[in-house]
This record gives structure tokens, sequence and C-alpha cells, in this order.
């Protein structure tokens, strides 16, 4: 027997396999267990409908008939399998848990995620035909839970047997789903009860749905933008879990082990000058940085510059959009939550809960310097961003400063967590009111915890130092921002560190400059990251005190050690 005359008859059985998809129910259309159900049975027909389609199944010009052809014996096995237990009316009442119902209840219509699949096949076969009287007489109704989840189960292993034997490519058959979900996209409840279905099974594709309802819950999308929302994660889920999702296009930072962000991300660097604290008796104490942190007297803001629509923290606000990481209509989001909340209110329901898969992040980064820790402070609580977006401060001990010496940093980032831990413990309310919050306490006993290992290539050099920073988000879809702050000594290589754009000769910096850089794409350069200048900021003048050791000094080893004088360069040499 031929190739082709093989594939016609694999073609008769998987069209009658199909067909038999088709003549289930719920007994009850108001038993949520039962519809789950009738959506996994839907989820195994639409497995079944993509295989199909992809090798070609009923098409005229099939691509590989020989492959077919080849393992047409444990094919048709597979399909003559599937055709008897979905005919087997005896196995189906006492096995599986279902009853006929009259022929006369034409309710069998069902608008899934095989919808899309189906059509296309009633295009290649057209409609049941009459000669199968066993299924046109007998429809069935789901009336036992536990029986019937195991008639889905005996399909889907059925069905893994099948693309185990005539494999198809996995982003094709996740490019074929994806599509058939996002047709989906007005289709919210049954988008839910799809993701309900996957959430053991098919983990990627619930995730796929879960996108779809972000679509179809703004209201203000259309199928093409929906479209375009699953695709995009479709596109993103890795192969191997154990790769972070990256962004194809985005600009990688490091040679050996590359980093990126998102496309969207953008980061600021906020230079300051040195420790405004340096003359006084004991600068910025590591012992003592937890209480000091939190007075805002140390902050290099002017307070009458802080709520200024030049403060750092409004600055980098403004440049801030949380819809750049969704295709949702945020702003009508937040009024039709706004619009539920008030009227549970008012009929004394349960206020909807904040709904926390749109917000986005911003991470600040800065040295374990009273000074810095109380700007950072400073910048997240004044930002004016949306409440779709989180703050988060994190002190960084390999972050340098002109107070304290590296070696004594992991000792003020230790008393800054026992200083949390103090005010958490003693005063819950000023807690969860006050600014504290705001600061990455799990980041902070990371690093703590992690101090006494051995780095493997410590991080000295500015490409090394940008790459340690923006590894901590490499492929994060959520991270609108990374600020970097510190002081101008320890900021100005760090602007100018591979790939971000150098300098050009001769280039003049002060401590109270703000920098943007974001990721943009020409002709001529490709993607690549384009810096822009923010301005400058009010700051403060030194406190004035005794004298102090110098910057350079770990106080704990020496206290008679010269002073060395800081001589900050004013102008960047292109390179360096």
């Amino acid at each position: 027997m031929d190739a082709i005359s093989v594939t016609l008859g694999v073609a008769a059985l998987f069209k009658t396999c199909i067909d038999s998809f088709e003549y289930f129910k719920a007994a009850s259309a108001l038993n949520r267990n039962f519809e789950v159900l009738l959506v996994k049975l839907d989820f195994e027909q639409e497995r079944l409908l993509v295989w199909g389609d992809e090798i070609g199944i009923g098409k005229a010009d099939i691509d590989d008939p020989e492959e077919i052809a080849l393992h047409s014996d444990l094919t048709k096995r597979c399909l003559a399998n599937i055709k008897n237990l979905l005919g087997d009316t005896e196995a189906l009442k006492s096995r599986y848990g279902v009853r006929p119902v009259s022929s006369h209840d034409q309710n069998f219509e069902r608008s899934g995620v095989s919808a899309n699949a189906l059509k296309r096949f009633r295009l290649r076969f057209g409609r049941p035909s009459r000669e199968h009287s066993v299924l046109n007489r007998t429809r069935w109704a789901i009336h036992d839970a536990p029986k019937f989840q195991s008639l889905v189960s005996d399909l889907r292993d059925l069905i893994d047997g099948l693309t185990r034997q005539v494999p198809v490519p996995q982003d094709r058959l996740d490019q074929k789903v994806q599509d058939d979900i996002a047709s989906m996209v007005d289709n919210i409840s049954g988008l839910r009860l799809l993701q309900e279905a996957c959430e053991n099974q098919y983990p990627t594709w619930q995730k796929a749905a879960s996108v779809a309802i972000d679509a179809s819950e703004a209201g203000t999308v259309d199928d093409g933008l929906a479209h375009d929302r699953v695709g995009q994660y479709i596109s993103d889920v890795p192969s191997d879990s154990s790769v972070p999702n990256r962004r194809r296009h985005s600009v990688a930072f490091g040679e050996k082990q590359k980093a990126y962000l998102h496309t969207k991300t953008r980061i600021f660097f906020v230079l300051t000058e040195q420790c405004i604290t340096r003359n006084e008796e004991s600068p910025c104490d590591q012992m003592r940085l937890g209480e000091r942190s939190l007075l805002e007297k140390y902050s290099y803001v002017t307070r009458g510059g802080i709520r200024a629509h030049t403060a750092p923290g409004y600055r980098i606000g403004e440049n801030i959009e949380p819809e750049d990481f969704t295709h949702i209509d945020l702003g009508q989001y937040l009024q039709n939550h706004e619009s539920l909340r008030a009227r549970a209110a008012e009929n004394g329901e349960y206020l909807p809960e904040e709904v926390i898969r749109y917000k986005v992040k911003i991470y600040v980064y800065c040295s374990p310097c009273a000074c810095q820790i109380a700007t950072a402070l400073d910048i997240c609580k004044h930002t004016g961003t949306s409440p779709l977006v989180t703050l988060h401060i994190r002190i960084d001990y390999r972050q340098a400063t002109s107070c304290c010496a590296p070696s004594s940093g992991i000792d003020g980032i230790s008393s800054v967590i026992d200083h949390l831990k103090d005010i958490e413990r003693k005063d819950n309310d000023f807690f969860l009111s006050s600014r504290v919050p705001l600061i990455d306490r799990c980041w902070l006993e990371q690093m703590e915890y992690c101090a006494g290992e051995p780095e493997e290539a410590p991080a000295s050099s500015p490409e090394s130092q940008m790459t340690r920073i923006v590894n901590y988000h490499s492929g994060a879809k959520d991270v609108a921002a990374v600020v970097i702050l510190g002081e101008a000594d320890y900021c100005v290589p760090l602007l100018g560190a591979r790939p971000l754009p150098s300098f050009e000769m001769g280039s003049r910096f002060r401590e109270n400059m703000m920098f943007m850089l974001e990721q943009t794409r020409s002709k001529a350069l490709g993607r690549h990251w384009q810096r822009s200048y923010l301005g400058t900021y009010s700051s403060k003048s030194p406190i004035i005190g005794k004298p102090s050791l110098p910057a350079t000094v770990d106080k704990r080893q020496s206290d008679d050690e010269p002073e060395e004088k800081n001589k900050r360069p004013k102008t960047m040499i292109d390179g360096q």
C-alpha cells in the first residue's frame, strides 16, 4: 500500500476521533467542577487538533506522507484507542461517570480553546458524517466528576503517545495554541475556566491564558492587541526553565555571563557629593548606621527642594510609565477598580483585593552611608508615581563611599537590619506608616549572609560593577527602573561603562547631576543605550563639626593615619 493510501486511512480515523469529542456536556450548568472538566476535555481535543494540523492530516499537500506511513501502525493504534475510548457506551457509563441524554437536547456547542482549531478542521473535513449512527444517537452528560477525570487522563496519555510517535516542534505547537487562546479575549469566563483547567498539566498555557485575561479585563483593547500580548508572553518563555527569560533584542551587559534588562527598563543615575557628615567627629559610624539612616537631616536634598519638580524623586517618577509593561489601559483599569471598591463598600460587601499583577518595580541602589540612605528614602517618598509602582531600596556595601572603608560596610548593613527589627518589634503601627518598609530587608539579609563567602571574581571595574547590578534583574519583566545613587567619583565611571555610551572628551560633571539611560533603536547602531541629562537638584551644605578621619581609613584598624584629600576629577576623558 502506498504512502498516500495509508495517510488517507489515518485521516479517516482521525476525523472520527475529533467528531467523538463533540458529544459531551455538563449535567448541570451550575456545577463548576463539571465545567472545568469539560474544558480539560476541550484542551485534549485542542492538542489532538493542533497535532493533526501540524503534521498535515487531511491536507491535499501533506508535507511528509512517508513519515506518517512509516509510523502508521502505531499512529492508527493510538487513534483507534481514542475512538474506542470515546465510543464504548458501556465503559463510558460504568467507568467514566457519564449518562446518556436525549438526542433532542442540542446544547452541545462549546466556545472553548478548540473552537478555532475546529473551524480549521471543518474546512478540511466537513461536518460529522451521518454514517456514525451511534454518535448521532448517543450524547453524554457528566454526572461523576472523579470518574470523568479518569477519562480525561486516559485521553491525555493516548495523545501523549501520538505526539511522541510523530512529534511536533514545541514552538509551533505553542504558536497555534497561542492563536487560539488569543481568540478568546472576549470570553473572560471561558478564559478563567481554561486558566483553572490548565493549572497542573499545562503551566505555560495557563500563563498565556492569564495574559489574555489581563487584556480582557481592561475592556479597552481589541483582539489584535490581545493577540500580540499573548504572543509576546509565549515567545518569551524559555525552553529550559533554568534559563532566565530574556528579551531577544535587549542590549547585554558583561562579556562572559551576560545580563539583560527589559527593553523598557530605564537606568537612572543620581550623583551626590561626598558624605555631608564628613566634618563630624564620627561620620557614618557603621555601628550606628541603622538609627542615623532614617534621620531626614542627613538627606542630600534640601527640605524645600524635596517636593519641587526638580527633585530627584519627581524627575524619576515623571519618566516611569507602568503601561510600557502591559497592553492594558491602566488608567481605565484603576478607575474600574475604584468603582468596584466603592460599590462593595456601599453594599457592605468584601472589598475587592488589590491586584498586583500590573505593578512594576523601581529599585534604588545606594552605599551604606546615612546620607545616601536618607536621600534614597526621600527619592522614594516623592516620586509622585501611580499606585501601580512599588519602590525598593537596596543598600549595597560594594558601592564605594567616602565615609567608610569597604571592609566596614557589612557592619553598617547589619546595623540597619537590627534597627529595622527593633522598630517593627516596638511600634508596628509606626513601622507600617513610616518610610521604613521601603528598605528591602530581605535583600539586605541575603547580603549579610553571603558576605563571608569569597567572590569568584570581585567586581572592581566599572563594567563589572554595572553587570553585577544589572544581573540582579536580568530577564525580569516588571522592573521599570534601576536607580544608582552615589557619590560622583563612584557613579561617573559607571555612566560610561559598556554597553552604556561613553562620554565626549572634556565632559564636565557636578555632584548634583541626574541622568537617565534607556534603550532605543536606530538603523546605524541597532538597539543601543541612549543617555539623557535630567538636570540638577538643590543639595545641602556639609554638616560642620570636628575634623574626622579620612574617607579611605577603616576606623576599626587605625586612628592615627594621615588624612588624605579626595580630589574629584572635573572632566572625563573618553574611555576612562
